[in-house]
Protein backbone atom coordinates (compact mmCIF):
# COMPACT_ATOMS: atom_id res chain seq x y z
CA UNK A 1 0.00 0.00 0.00
CA UNK A 2 1.61 3.34 -0.73
CA UNK A 3 1.26 6.75 0.93
CA UNK A 4 -1.89 8.89 0.03
CA UNK A 5 -0.26 11.93 -2.23
CA UNK A 6 0.19 15.09 0.07
CA UNK A 7 -2.21 13.03 3.24
CA UNK A 8 -1.18 13.00 6.89
CA UNK A 9 1.44 10.20 6.52
CA UNK A 10 4.41 9.72 6.06
CA UNK A 11 6.30 8.82 2.96
CA UNK A 12 6.81 5.56 1.22
CA UNK A 13 11.02 5.14 3.15
CA UNK A 14 9.37 6.00 6.46
CA UNK A 15 7.06 3.89 5.87
CA UNK A 16 9.09 0.87 5.49
CA UNK A 17 11.11 2.18 8.56
CA UNK A 18 7.84 1.74 10.90
CA UNK A 19 7.22 -1.32 9.98
CA UNK A 20 10.44 -2.66 10.41
CA UNK A 21 10.33 -1.01 13.43
CA UNK A 22 6.78 -2.54 14.57
CA UNK A 23 6.30 -5.60 12.38
CA UNK A 24 6.93 -9.59 12.48
CA UNK A 25 9.62 -11.68 11.23
CA UNK A 26 8.72 -11.81 7.87
CA UNK A 27 7.11 -7.76 7.83
CA UNK A 28 10.05 -6.64 9.46
CA UNK A 29 12.74 -8.28 7.13
CA UNK A 30 10.81 -7.94 4.01
CA UNK A 31 10.41 -3.77 4.73
CA UNK A 32 13.98 -3.55 5.50
CA UNK A 33 15.45 -5.50 2.62
CA UNK A 34 12.91 -3.28 1.09
CA UNK A 35 14.08 -0.16 2.53
CA UNK A 36 18.04 -0.93 2.37
CA UNK A 37 17.52 -1.74 -2.06
CA UNK A 38 16.29 1.63 -2.16
CA UNK A 39 17.95 4.07 0.39
CA UNK A 40 20.67 4.22 2.56
CA UNK A 41 21.88 5.78 6.08
CA UNK A 42 23.10 8.55 4.71
CA UNK A 43 20.09 9.82 2.90
CA UNK A 44 17.84 9.29 5.80
CA UNK A 45 15.97 12.68 6.87
CA UNK A 46 15.19 13.39 10.21
CA UNK A 47 11.94 12.02 10.82
CA UNK A 48 13.45 8.77 9.71
CA UNK A 49 16.32 9.16 11.80
CA UNK A 50 14.42 9.20 14.86
CA UNK A 51 12.61 6.29 14.69
CA UNK A 52 15.88 4.31 13.89
CA UNK A 53 16.50 3.40 17.40
CA UNK A 54 13.08 1.66 17.49
CA UNK A 55 13.89 -0.34 14.04
CA UNK A 56 17.48 -1.29 15.85
CA UNK A 57 15.59 -2.58 18.78
CA UNK A 58 13.07 -4.48 17.01
CA UNK A 59 15.58 -6.47 14.32
CA UNK A 60 17.66 -7.41 16.86
CA UNK A 61 14.29 -8.72 18.71
CA UNK A 62 13.82 -10.76 15.95
CA UNK A 63 17.30 -12.08 15.41
CA UNK A 64 17.10 -10.54 11.80
CA UNK A 65 21.36 -10.04 10.36
CA UNK A 66 21.46 -7.36 8.33
CA UNK A 67 25.05 -4.75 7.14
CA UNK A 68 23.90 -1.97 8.93
CA UNK A 69 23.68 -3.72 12.69
CA UNK A 70 26.54 -2.42 13.97
CA UNK A 71 25.79 1.14 12.94
CA UNK A 72 22.02 1.27 14.15
CA UNK A 73 23.26 0.03 17.47
CA UNK A 74 25.03 2.79 17.96
CA UNK A 75 22.34 5.08 17.14
CA UNK A 76 20.35 3.30 19.73
CA UNK A 77 22.90 3.50 22.09
CA UNK A 78 23.15 7.26 21.39
CA UNK A 79 19.54 7.60 21.74
CA UNK A 80 19.22 5.44 25.07
CA UNK A 81 22.12 7.88 26.65
CA UNK A 82 19.86 10.76 25.45
CA UNK A 83 16.70 9.53 26.75
CA UNK A 84 17.78 9.26 30.28
CA UNK A 85 19.00 12.86 30.69
CA UNK A 86 15.83 13.83 29.71
CA UNK A 87 14.02 11.21 31.69
CA UNK A 88 16.31 12.58 34.41
CA UNK A 89 14.83 16.04 34.15
CA UNK A 90 11.37 15.55 33.26
CA UNK A 91 10.98 13.75 36.58
CA UNK A 92 12.72 16.59 38.70
CA UNK A 93 10.73 19.36 36.69
CA UNK A 94 7.73 16.55 37.41
CA UNK A 95 7.98 17.34 40.98
CA UNK A 96 8.88 20.41 41.31
CA UNK A 97 5.16 21.04 39.39
CA UNK A 98 3.70 19.11 41.98
CA UNK A 99 4.99 21.03 44.62
CA UNK A 100 3.77 24.04 43.20
CA UNK A 101 0.46 22.73 42.82
CA UNK A 102 0.43 22.12 38.91
CA UNK A 103 -0.57 18.90 37.89
CA UNK A 104 1.60 18.76 34.30
CA UNK A 105 1.09 15.48 31.84
CA UNK A 106 3.88 14.13 30.02
CA UNK A 107 1.69 13.79 26.71
CA UNK A 108 5.05 13.13 24.63
CA UNK A 109 8.42 12.08 24.37
CA UNK A 110 10.13 9.70 26.45
CA UNK A 111 7.86 8.23 28.78
CA UNK A 112 4.93 7.84 26.52
CA UNK A 113 7.48 5.76 24.12
CA UNK A 114 8.50 3.92 26.94
CA UNK A 115 4.93 2.67 27.92
CA UNK A 116 3.74 1.80 24.58
CA UNK A 117 6.96 0.87 22.88
CA UNK A 118 8.19 -0.53 25.85
CA UNK A 119 11.71 0.87 25.52
CA UNK A 120 12.27 4.33 26.21
CA UNK A 121 15.55 5.19 23.86
CA UNK A 122 13.12 3.38 20.73
CA UNK A 123 12.85 6.90 19.70
CA UNK A 124 15.15 9.70 19.91
CA UNK A 125 14.15 12.97 21.98
CA UNK A 126 15.95 15.46 23.41
CA UNK A 127 12.89 17.59 24.87
CA UNK A 128 10.80 17.68 27.52
CA UNK A 129 7.07 17.55 26.98
CA UNK A 130 4.13 18.92 29.74
CA UNK A 131 0.46 19.51 29.15
CA UNK A 132 -0.44 22.22 31.88
CA UNK A 133 -3.72 23.74 32.04
CA UNK A 134 -3.70 27.62 31.12
CA UNK A 135 -4.59 28.55 34.14
CA UNK A 136 -1.45 27.45 35.92
CA UNK A 137 0.87 28.67 33.38
CA UNK A 138 2.24 31.27 35.24
CA UNK A 139 3.17 28.92 38.46
CA UNK A 140 4.48 26.42 35.80
CA UNK A 141 6.74 29.09 34.14
CA UNK A 142 8.17 29.86 37.86
CA UNK A 143 9.00 26.97 38.55
CA UNK A 144 10.99 26.37 35.39
CA UNK A 145 12.70 29.64 35.92
CA UNK A 146 13.50 28.82 39.81
CA UNK A 147 15.07 25.01 38.11
CA UNK A 148 17.08 27.36 35.81
CA UNK A 149 15.15 27.25 32.67
CA UNK A 150 14.81 30.50 30.82
CA UNK A 151 12.20 31.07 28.21
CA UNK A 152 12.68 31.42 24.91
CA UNK A 153 11.04 34.19 23.99
CA UNK A 154 7.91 36.49 25.51
CA UNK A 155 4.32 35.60 25.09
CA UNK A 156 1.73 38.23 25.77
CA UNK A 157 -0.78 37.41 28.07
CA UNK A 158 -3.51 38.33 25.71
CA UNK A 159 -2.08 35.71 22.75
CA UNK A 160 -2.12 32.81 24.69
CA UNK A 161 -5.88 31.76 24.31
CA UNK A 162 -5.42 32.80 20.50
CA UNK A 163 -2.08 32.01 18.68
CA UNK A 164 0.20 30.43 21.03
CA UNK A 165 0.19 26.61 22.19
CA UNK A 166 3.07 26.23 23.97
CA UNK A 167 6.62 27.85 25.11
CA UNK A 168 10.27 26.29 25.06
CA UNK A 169 12.49 26.48 27.98
CA UNK A 170 16.33 26.26 27.80
CA UNK A 171 18.90 25.71 30.59
CA UNK A 172 22.21 25.12 29.90
CA UNK A 173 23.76 21.58 30.21
CA UNK A 174 20.14 20.31 30.16
CA UNK A 175 17.27 18.86 28.14
CA UNK A 176 14.93 21.74 26.37
CA UNK A 177 11.73 21.93 28.47
CA UNK A 178 8.40 22.74 26.11
CA UNK A 179 5.44 23.75 27.75
CA UNK A 180 1.88 23.19 26.33
CA UNK A 181 -1.34 24.67 26.89
CA UNK A 182 -3.03 23.89 24.31
CA UNK A 183 -3.00 19.91 23.11
CA UNK A 184 -6.17 20.24 20.09
CA UNK A 185 -5.88 21.82 17.48
CA UNK A 186 -6.73 25.94 18.03
CA UNK A 187 -10.31 26.21 17.80
CA UNK A 188 -11.29 23.50 20.30
CA UNK A 189 -12.49 24.94 23.52
CA UNK A 190 -9.59 24.81 26.41
CA UNK A 191 -11.97 22.81 28.61
CA UNK A 192 -10.99 20.07 26.46
CA UNK A 193 -7.17 19.78 27.36
CA UNK A 194 -8.40 20.19 31.23
CA UNK A 195 -10.76 17.02 30.80
CA UNK A 196 -7.37 15.34 29.44
CA UNK A 197 -5.38 16.46 32.26
CA UNK A 198 -7.82 15.46 34.51
CA UNK A 199 -7.64 11.93 33.13
CA UNK A 200 -4.42 11.18 33.16
CA UNK A 201 -2.82 8.94 35.71
CA UNK A 202 0.22 7.89 37.19
CA UNK A 203 3.03 6.00 35.12
CA UNK A 204 6.04 4.48 36.76
CA UNK A 205 9.05 4.31 35.51
CA UNK A 206 12.66 4.00 36.70
CA UNK A 207 13.48 7.02 39.27
CA UNK A 208 10.00 8.17 39.67
CA UNK A 209 6.47 8.12 38.77
CA UNK A 210 5.07 10.85 35.97
CA UNK A 211 1.19 11.63 34.92
CA UNK A 212 0.23 10.46 31.26
CA UNK A 213 -2.73 10.85 29.63
CA UNK A 214 -4.85 7.39 29.39
CA UNK A 215 -4.55 5.38 26.29
CA UNK A 216 -7.86 6.69 24.91
CA UNK A 217 -6.70 10.38 25.08
CA UNK A 218 -3.27 9.40 24.08
CA UNK A 219 -4.88 7.95 20.52
CA UNK A 220 -6.93 11.04 20.46
CA UNK A 221 -4.49 13.99 20.92
CA UNK A 222 -2.26 12.30 18.44
CA UNK A 223 -5.10 11.75 15.77
CA UNK A 224 -6.07 15.28 16.09
CA UNK A 225 -2.74 16.20 15.29
CA UNK A 226 -1.13 14.27 12.94
CA UNK A 227 -2.56 16.66 9.62
CA UNK A 228 -0.76 19.74 11.28
CA UNK A 229 2.51 18.02 11.84
CA UNK A 230 5.51 18.73 9.16
CA UNK A 231 6.94 16.22 7.50
CA UNK A 232 10.03 16.10 9.87
CA UNK A 233 7.62 15.13 12.88
CA UNK A 234 5.25 12.62 10.69
CA UNK A 235 7.45 9.44 10.94
CA UNK A 236 7.81 9.60 14.55
CA UNK A 237 3.89 10.86 15.28
CA UNK A 238 2.84 8.03 13.01
CA UNK A 239 4.48 5.10 14.60
CA UNK A 240 3.64 6.42 18.08
CA UNK A 241 0.28 6.10 16.85
CA UNK A 242 0.66 2.96 15.51
CA UNK A 243 2.25 1.50 19.16
CA UNK A 244 -1.03 2.75 20.86
CA UNK A 245 -3.05 0.85 18.69
CA UNK A 246 -0.80 -2.11 19.23
CA UNK A 247 -1.52 -1.89 23.30
CA UNK A 248 -2.92 -5.39 24.41
CA UNK A 249 -3.50 -5.07 27.52
CA UNK A 250 -7.44 -3.84 27.01
CA UNK A 251 -6.67 -0.75 28.19
CA UNK A 252 -8.30 1.51 24.48
CA UNK A 253 -11.42 2.26 24.90
CA UNK A 254 -12.95 2.49 21.44
CA UNK A 255 -16.14 4.14 22.53
CA UNK A 256 -15.28 6.45 25.04
CA UNK A 257 -12.08 7.62 22.48
CA UNK A 258 -15.62 8.36 20.13
CA UNK A 259 -17.46 10.24 22.24
CA UNK A 260 -14.57 12.36 23.33
CA UNK A 261 -13.51 13.59 19.92
CA UNK A 262 -17.33 14.21 19.16
CA UNK A 263 -17.16 16.48 22.46
CA UNK A 264 -13.87 18.13 21.38
CA UNK A 265 -15.23 18.76 18.03
CA UNK A 266 -12.08 16.40 15.97
CA UNK A 267 -14.07 13.32 15.05
CA UNK A 268 -13.98 14.18 11.45
CA UNK A 269 -10.30 15.03 11.64
CA UNK A 270 -9.36 11.83 13.98
CA UNK A 271 -10.89 9.94 11.60
CA UNK A 272 -8.99 10.66 8.62
CA UNK A 273 -6.09 10.52 10.24
CA UNK A 274 -6.86 6.73 11.36
CA UNK A 275 -8.11 5.80 7.66
CA UNK A 276 -5.07 7.03 6.57
CA UNK A 277 -2.68 5.18 8.77
CA UNK A 278 -4.77 2.09 8.26
CA UNK A 279 -4.23 2.58 4.39
CA UNK A 280 -0.52 3.09 5.08
CA UNK A 281 0.18 -0.31 7.37
CA UNK A 282 -2.84 -2.09 7.83
CA UNK A 283 -2.26 -4.59 5.18
CA UNK A 284 0.95 -5.31 7.22
CA UNK A 285 0.10 -4.57 10.65
CA UNK A 286 -3.12 -5.78 11.61
CA UNK A 287 -3.30 -4.33 14.96
CA UNK A 288 -3.41 -1.15 13.41
CA UNK A 289 -7.20 -2.19 12.11
CA UNK A 290 -8.43 -3.16 15.76
CA UNK A 291 -9.69 -0.12 16.76
CA UNK A 292 -13.79 -0.89 15.98
CA UNK A 293 -14.98 2.38 16.70
CA UNK A 294 -18.46 2.26 17.42
CA UNK A 295 -21.21 4.63 16.79
CA UNK A 296 -21.12 8.41 17.70
CA UNK A 297 -23.44 11.15 17.39
CA UNK A 298 -26.08 8.74 15.51
CA UNK A 299 -23.50 7.94 12.66
CA UNK A 300 -21.46 4.84 11.96
CA UNK A 301 -17.75 6.09 12.40
CA UNK A 302 -15.70 5.38 9.62
CA UNK A 303 -15.29 7.28 5.87
CA UNK A 304 -18.38 6.09 4.96
CA UNK A 305 -20.15 7.96 7.70
CA UNK A 306 -18.71 11.63 6.90
CA UNK A 307 -20.07 13.53 3.73
CA UNK A 308 -18.68 16.19 2.40
CA UNK A 309 -21.34 18.37 3.93
CA UNK A 310 -21.17 16.73 7.45
CA UNK A 311 -17.23 17.75 7.20
CA UNK A 312 -18.45 21.51 6.14
CA UNK A 313 -20.63 22.02 8.86
CA UNK A 314 -18.42 20.93 11.51
CA UNK A 315 -15.08 22.80 9.99
CA UNK A 316 -17.47 25.99 9.57
CA UNK A 317 -18.97 25.35 13.21
CA UNK A 318 -15.16 25.22 14.72
CA UNK A 319 -14.09 27.86 12.43
CA UNK A 320 -16.94 30.30 12.92
CA UNK A 321 -16.24 29.32 16.75
CA UNK A 322 -12.64 30.17 17.43
CA UNK A 323 -12.92 33.61 15.32
CA UNK A 324 -15.38 35.16 17.67
CA UNK A 325 -12.61 34.09 20.56
CA UNK A 326 -9.83 35.37 18.66
CA UNK A 327 -11.32 38.44 17.37
CA UNK A 328 -12.13 39.68 20.96
CA UNK A 329 -8.85 38.92 22.11
CA UNK A 330 -7.13 40.62 19.44
CA UNK A 331 -9.60 43.58 20.14
CA UNK A 332 -8.68 43.52 23.75
CA UNK A 333 -5.06 43.83 22.78
CA UNK A 334 -4.73 46.78 20.59
CA UNK A 335 -7.33 48.31 22.62
CA UNK A 336 -10.12 48.82 19.74
CA UNK A 337 -13.73 48.40 19.85
CA UNK A 338 -15.55 45.80 18.44
CA UNK A 339 -17.43 46.49 14.75
CA UNK A 340 -19.74 44.15 12.61
CA UNK A 341 -17.47 45.38 9.55
CA UNK A 342 -14.06 44.25 11.82
CA UNK A 343 -15.06 41.24 12.95
CA UNK A 344 -16.40 40.25 9.17
CA UNK A 345 -13.22 40.78 7.70
CA UNK A 346 -11.54 39.25 10.29
CA UNK A 347 -13.92 36.54 10.00
CA UNK A 348 -12.70 36.00 6.28
CA UNK A 349 -9.62 36.32 6.95
CA UNK A 350 -10.29 33.21 9.56
CA UNK A 351 -12.14 31.04 7.66
CA UNK A 352 -9.31 31.40 4.78
CA UNK A 353 -6.98 30.05 7.17
CA UNK A 354 -8.74 27.08 8.98
CA UNK A 355 -9.69 26.11 5.57
CA UNK A 356 -5.98 25.89 4.44
CA UNK A 357 -5.73 23.67 7.02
Amino acid sequence: MTPIAGGPTPGAADRLLILAALGDQAVARRAWDEWQRDASLDDVQPGGFAILPAVSRNLDRLKIDHPHATILRGIYRHAWTQSQLTLRDLLQLHRALADAGVRAVAHRGVPVVERYLGDLAAVASDQSDLLVAAADLGRAAATLSALGWSPLGAIPPSAIRTAFARQVFEAPGRTRVVLHWRSFPLGVPFHREADVIKRATAYHTQGGSLLLPDPTDQLLLLCSRLREMADVERARWTLEMCAVLRDDMGRLDARAFAERAERADVLTVCVESLNAVHLLVGDDLPFVRSIALPRAGGREVGAAAFTAPRNLIVRVARAARAAVERYGAVCRSNGTARTPWGFARFTVAFYRHEWRR
